[in-house]
């Protein structure tokens, strides 16, 4: 199913650049070339182990032709995600925390439309953490790579605000000793971020 999703992604990235293509907008086309730049904050919801949790964090980025962006987040988990360990061999409760940041490119078609879709690719490294809440000890930890794929909705509020809701699905890899399974921590995201700049 993952991978399915991930095809579809990138098919309907596909055709978007396809289409910009026939209206001779792209980048080796282009007569000219303008750059802007782009920050804001950001707020996702997760679901690892089946529980709901919130991300918070920021992301930055050059813009190109007002249709391409390379750009750096970063992004960790409110407080902590509580879970019975039983099923991981620890009767007592526990807590898991995780956080990550790296770098991101975005395509967005039709930015000027008051409404236009855009697609990202961002890929971090970060690392996540259980502790046991009875003795306020960690108990295991890793470093983890993350890749998201996300399609989202731009809504400009002018010339340089956007709010963007956007979705897309969160693959966790781990070291191998870590107690959480990667499925566990790997689920949908579902979230909104704010782009100030010039665009």
């Amino acid at each position: 199913m993952r991978i399915s999703i991930l095809s579809i992604f990138l098919f309907s990235l596909t055709l978007n650049v396809v289409a910009q293509k026939k209206e001779n907008n792209t980048l080796l086309h282009c007569d000219s070339l303008s750059w802007g730049a782009y920050g804001g904050p950001r707020v996702s919801l997760i679901n690892p182990l089946g529980k709901t949790a919130f991300m918070v964090g920021g992301h930055g980025a050059l813009v190109l032709n007002s249709q391409f962006a390379i750009g750096g987040f970063g992004q960790g988990m409110i407080g902590f995600s509580d879970f019975n360990g039983a099923r991981y061999g620890d009767d007592n409760p526990l807590e898991l925390s995780m956080g990550y940041g790296g770098i991101f490119l975005e395509y967005m078609p039709f930015r000027h439309k008051l409404l236009h879709p855009s697609f990202s690719l961002p890929i971090g490294l970060g690392g996540a953490s259980v502790k046991d809440v009875n003795s306020d000890s960690k108990i295991s930890k890793t470093t983890l790579v993350a890749f998201t794929p996300r399609v989202g909705f731009d809504f400009n509020l002018g010339q340089t605000a956007v709010i963007s809701l956007f979705a897309g699905y969160q693959f966790i890899k781990t070291n191998d000793v870590f107690m959480i399974a990667e499925q566990d921590l790997s689920g949908w995201e579902l979230g909104i971020n704010v782009k100030l700049g010039k665009f």
